[in-house]
């Protein structure tokens, strides 16, 4: 079981390996060029977060360093209970804002499925949403990014919103603001493009896992600075699918500021992660990097990282730094130099016709007694 000096040691430790796993990915996305492999590589990082998390709870862990051997009893006793009280206060705390943070994406989940049922079909809405539907199936690039798994992604429009958003669980919606009927259907199609783009490139399986690790790491403010990277960095490779010359960047920076102009009167409560236009500062970003893609004259002469290597050194540096652990647990056994499996996922294997044992029967609470005890003795053999 995972008792408050475990959770606070887990904590610490895992605190720790996700600030250098966020800190390398960070690193090798600067040395890629392309904004689609970055936020694959983006996903790799919450994932191996992920795998972290359950290595830590779930599998033993190597303890090579026992620097709390030379410590006396009393030190010992001391420290042992104001780690238990920390820990006890710490669990507390992690467990209020985990629910929390799980609460509240129920909360957006629901709100959004309910909304997706208020809308209408693009090619049902009227006229001129029949007619714009029509262009965008005509378009060749559209029309057959319009099926996922041979399954159609439905346009549906709706008056509630003020910028375009997509959004899958089951089925895959791209949504469009009902007064963006009225504008030029060429500009309808670089946004119907952006949406695809989420959609076909996995943008809403990587929302998912980003989301898990924001609700786990709630407090650590490196997952919230990785959240604003890899938010920006999915509408960039959307951007860059959306257009392909200059005119067209010339057209799409034109809709951007226009929806931004737009929602800047109307308000909007949707609580969509993936809107068109999401953030001033992203906004900002985004045009300025839209106006740095029409002034360019050729390639950059920066060198690129194959996607594949920098996958391979994060993958292998997250394994490498899951054997890093803060032995801050002053009642571990120093008789091992591994951590006890933890009973429950050692039941799962045994269940599973795997053998795993416990690497060393040794109760904490059993050793913070007898510490107790001999301590006190002690104490009466001095009076």
């Amino acid at each position: 079981m995972l008792n408050s000096l475990h959770f606070l040691e887990t904590a610490i430790t895992l605190s720790v390996q996700i600030t250098f796993v966020v800190g390398l990915t960070w690193g090798l996305n600067q040395l890629i060029r392309e904004e689609r492999k970055r936020c694959r590589l983006w996903t790799c990082s919450y994932a191996l977060i992920l795998l972290l998390v359950g290595l830590a709870v779930a599998a033993p862990h190597p303890r090579l360093f026992h620097p709390w051997k030379s410590f006396s009893t009393e030190s010992l006793v001391t420290l042992a209970e104001f780690e238990q009280k920390s820990g006890q206060a710490l669990l507390l705390i992690w467990l209020i804002g985990f629910v929390a943070t799980l609460m509240l994406m129920a909360f957006r989940f629901c709100l959004i499925h309910r909304f997706l049922k208020r809308c209408q079909k693009l090619e049902q809405h009227s006229k001129a949403g029949k007619e714009l539907y029509q262009v965008l199936l005509d378009s060749q690039d559209n029309f057959n990014r319009l099926f996922m798994k041979n399954r159609p992604i439905q346009v549906l429009v709706s008056s509630e919103v003020t910028t375009p958003f997509c959004w899958q669980f089951h089925s895959p919606y791209v949504v469009l603001p009902e007064y963006l009927i009225g504008f030029e259907p060429t500009s309808i199609e670089y946004i119907v493009r952006h949406e695809l783009e989420h959609l076909q490139t996995g943008h809403p399986l990587q929302l998912f896992l980003q989301r898990l690790v924001e609700a786990l790491f709630w407090f650590h403010p490196l997952v919230w600075w990785a959240t604003r990277k890899s938010d920006l960095h999915r509408e960039f490779a959307c951007d860059e699918a959306a257009i392909q010359t200059k005119q067209e960047i010339v057209e799409y920076l034109r809709t951007l500021l226009t929806i931004v102009e737009y929602t800047t009167s109307h308000k909007d409560n949707l609580p969509s992660s993936l809107n068109f236009s999401r953030g001033r500062q992203a906004i900002a970003r985004r045009a300025e990097r839209l106006v740095m893609l029409a002034s360019a004259n050729g390639e950059s002469i920066r060198a690129q990282l194959p996607c594949h290597i920098a996958m391979i050194c994060l993958v292998s540096f997250s394994l490498l730094i899951s054997w890093f652990w803060l032995p801050l647990n002053v009642l571990a056994s120093t008789r091992s130099n591994w951590s006890p499996w933890p009973k429950w996922s050692a039941s799962v294997l045994h269940d599973l016709g795997v053998p795993a044992r416990d690497f060393e029967i040794f109760s904490q609470r059993t050793e913070l007694d007898e510490m107790k005890e001999h301590l006190s003795q002690q104490r009466k053999t001095r009076e």
